[in-house]
């Protein structure tokens, strides 16, 4: 029932957003066979939209003012209204790449934070969903101080168990020291992957039979500590990637805005504006 909700609830939006775009391009093309200055008209239109768009921000801020009304509808505004700017830009520019190098540039940022967006509606769909599959939520300014922790804690078991097991005390020295107290690797961060996890598990696990009983023991807790600290990493890197998108995203958006604001005074300046 609750799945058929969403398909009902999503086919509506959609619908409606096609029917939008359909009459905004229809007006659009009237407006352009009777030899009515369009250009104008539609600058104007995705200025004002791209200004309705940052609102978003904006409302995020101000949460204690519930008469705005909620976040997930602002969200849902932002989305389709930001499909809709990018039609009506295409429909200002003429469908071709700007001659000019100013507009150029203009249209580049707006392309840029057009595409931002784009890829931002597809990650925060994916990550928090690969988040949940991860044991524990995390929250991500703990993540520096949580990761000290468990080095700290390595550190220990293998102090403790170095005189009845040093074979894994070698073992932290040569591999799990490195893993436990630096940061992974770019590669890491562009492409999140338990492949270094399962490699010193499996290692761990194989030395077992070597070991004494208090050594397995101990082998058990940093095995523990290893997948905990593969977490952490995960969450760095996915929760690091959605806050540098919206980073990325929102600091494009005003450049963009400063330079559309620019952009118009030009324009009426030159051209004389609306006659």
């Amino acid at each position: 029932m609750i799945f058929l909700k969403f398909v009902y609830r999503r086919t509506r939006q959609i619908t409606a957003l096609a029917v939008l775009i359909t009459v905004v391009s229809y007006l659009i093309y009237q407006l352009d066979m009777s030899l009515q200055r369009t250009s104008f008209i539609t600058g104007w239109t995705v200025l004002g939209i791209c200004g309705l768009l940052t609102c978003y921000n904006l409302r995020k801020r101000l949460t204690f003012l519930p008469i705005l009304g909620s976040s997930r509808a602002w969200m849902q505004i932002h989305i389709y209204f930001g499909f809709l700017a990018v039609v009506v830009f295409l429909f200002h520019i003429g469908f071709r790449i700007p001659d000019g190098q100013f507009e150029f540039l203009l249209a580049s940022l707006f392309m840029f934070v057009s595409l931002s967006g784009f890829y931002g509606l597809y990650i925060t769909r994916v990550v928090p969903k690969k988040l949940t599959a991860v044991t524990e939520e995390v929250v991500f300014e703990k993540i520096p101080s949580l990761r000290v922790k468990l080095c700290n804690q390595a550190r220990k078991i293998v102090e403790e168990c170095a005189a009845f097991a040093p074979s894994l005390s070698d073992f932290y020295l040569e591999r799990l020291a490195l893993f436990f107290e630096s940061p992974r690797n770019v590669a890491y961060f562009a492409m999140p992957n338990g492949r270094m996890k399962r490699s010193l598990i499996l290692e761990l696990s194989n030395m077992n039979r070597y070991l004494p009983e208090e050594g397995r023991e101990s082998s058990k807790q940093l095995i523990e500590l290893v997948s905990k600290k593969d977490d952490l990493d995960y969450h760095l890197a996915m929760q690091g990637r959605l806050k540098l998108w919206l980073f990325v995203h929102i600091a494009t958006t005003y450049s963009m805005l400063i330079f559309a604001a620019f952009h118009t005074v030009l324009v009426h300046a030159f051209h004389g504006g609306l006659r």
